[in-house]
């Protein structure tokens, strides 16, 4: 029988969900309880779960995405828990059996019904994930928006960073990308921008935020 739950959901998840570079699908979410499920020994579910909501915050907040209450959370894993529970002990026809199977690629998403976004490329990464059913990484991401994420960072003011944005958005000509690989010590971005203006602004950010930076072509 366990064999045939871990078909249902691709098997047991060892990686901490703060450590994935994408948002979680609903088999990840029930891979990583299974596991430890199966590591703490007899622990109860409210521990396990307790082990996931602080692993799920982690993620949400490295990448820059408002997240839901524990409490809430919580509950979502509890109830998709029993549902999954109900479904792989058979007492579902073939037809909820293979809607569910389908749903457990879904983003399980911990993100509140109105989120409130710090940067616009920040929701657009958060929409992406959630149209790319999470396929799209969280540094391939950054190869395109950091752009004016790490502006806005860098500086810890959104004022400039708005009237670039503006800026950014009223012009449909720009062409923009930036190479962003992250190490212990550093980021090392180029970027090739559309606008004076924000070419200019974004290079002398980067050059007073980050002393070790590396410009490649």
């Amino acid at each position: 029988m366990t064999n045939k739950r871990n078909k249902m959901y691709g098997g047991l998840i060892d990686k901490k969900l703060s450590n994935f570079s994408r948002l979680p699908r609903y088999k990840d979410i029930l891979g990583r309880y299974h596991f430890l499920q199966k590591e703490s020994k007899g622990s109860s579910t409210s521990l396990i779960v307790s082990n996931m909501i602080y692993e799920i915050n982690t993620l949400w907040t490295k990448m820059s995405i408002p997240v839901m209450s524990n409490s809430n959370i919580k509950r979502n894993i509890l109830n998709f828990i029993k549902k999954y529970k109900t479904i792989s002990k058979g007492h579902s026809n073939k037809s909820k059996m293979n809607k569910f199977n389908d749903s457990l690629n879904n983003i399980f998403d911990a993100t509140p019904p109105c989120p409130k976004f710090l940067c616009y490329e920040d929701k657009e990464f958060y929409n992406l994930q959630k149209t790319s059913g999470g396929s799209i990484g969280y540094i391939s991401k950054l190869m395109k928006d950091m752009k004016l994420n790490i502006f806005c960072q860098l500086n810890n003011t959104y004022e400039e960073y708005d009237a670039l944005e503006d800026d950014f958005k009223l012009n449909e000509k720009v062409d923009s990308k930036i190479f962003v690989s992250v190490n212990l010590t550093s980021y090392i971005a180029e970027s090739v921008l559309g606008l004076v203006n924000i070419k200019c602004a974004k290079r002398g950010a980067i050059q007073k935020g980050l002393s070790d930076i590396n410009t490649t072509n």
